[in-house]
Order: C-alpha cells, then sequence, then structure tokens
C-alpha cells in the first residue's frame, strides 16, 4: 500500500526535463569543474571519471546553468560525451551515478510557484504520465514521482523531497 511522505529527510532542486529522471543526491556523486569547453562534452583536468564504474545514462547537472544531461558515452578518464551541450570551462558540475535509484522509490515534489496555479507534469514510480492542474504555489503533491516533465509543466521552483 502506498504511503504519504510527510517527513523528507533528503530535498533537492528539480530541472524538468522530458527524457530525464529526477536525480537522488544519495545515488552516489561525483563533483568537479568543467576543465575546457567541447561541444557535447564534459572535460576535466584530472582523472576524475572511473571507467569502469561509470555507464551511459548516468545525469550531469551543471550547477553553474542549473541545466541537465545524461553521459552518451565514457570517452576516457577525463571526457564524457553528454546528451546535451551543458558544459563551459569552470562551470561546476554533479555527475549522479545511478540514475535510476529514483524509480523504486521516488519522490514527493514541493511547488514553490508560479504565484499563480501552474500545471505539473509527472511520470510516476509506477510509469503512469499524468498533469496535476493548477496547483497553487506552497502545495506538496503527495505522489511517488519519478520524473518531472519540462513539456506539459508550467509550475515553478520545484523541489523533490525523499
Amino acid at each position: 500500500m502506498a504511503y504519504q511522505k510527510l517527513q523528507p529527510g533528503l530535498a533537492a532542486e528539480v530541472i524538468p526535463s522530458d527524457t530525464i529522471p529526477i536525480p537522488v543526491p544519495s545515488s552516489g556523486t561525483i563533483t568537479g569543474a568543467a576543465s575546457a569547453t567541447v561541444a557535447d562534452k564534459l572535460q576535466v583536468a584530472t582523472d576524475l571519471f572511473n571507467v569502469a564504474q561509470l555507464k551511459a545514462g548516468a545525469i550531469v547537472v551543471n550547477e553553474t546553468t542549473n541545466t541537465i544531461a545524461t553521459v552518451t558515452e565514457v570517452d576516457s578518464n577525463t571526457l564524457l560525451s553528454l546528451s546535451a551541450n551543458i558544459m563551459s570551462a569552470g562551470n561546476l558540475f554533479t555527475l549522479y551515478l545511478n540514475p535510476e535509484f529514483n524509480r523504486s522509490e521516488g519522490c514527493i515534489i514541493y511547488v514553490g510557484g508560479p504565484a499563480v496555479a501552474g500545471n505539473l507534469k509527472v511520470e510516476t514510480v509506477g510509469g503512469s504520465v499524468v498533469t496535476y492542474q493548477a496547483i497553487p504555489a506552497g502545495t506538496f503533491v503527495p505522489v511517488q514521482v519519478y520524473k518531472v516533465f519540462n513539456t506539459g509543466t508550467t509550475a515553478t521552483n520545484l523541489i523533490a523531497n525523499w
């Protein structure tokens, strides 16, 4: 039986994406800064990426620009191919190693804005894709969410809570 989470212990800002799930901070992360600007790549100066451990599908969040992409290929210990051109030299990033970590548990979403009611299109942990209409700011949505879609979501300032 599903239960409503009323006391989350972990939270993160949500970057809506039509293809990328919400990354979970406790899923294992690598942080750093890009050393160069290379189209659709993340390049670092030192051997930061464990080629044996890191897999395609890992999630990269550019913390400087608040954008998101996935790893499409592990090129080397210092270079990753990305699904989008989100990195520039000096940008800070967080790399989430397990993109499916949120699939089994999900999170509840806090809607912080806009001042008028907004829509929230989500995929639940069970695979349902639904749009919640006219959610007012300051509302928790007590549904186990795996992904928040960019298309169809007008609510802003979203926070994932586990």
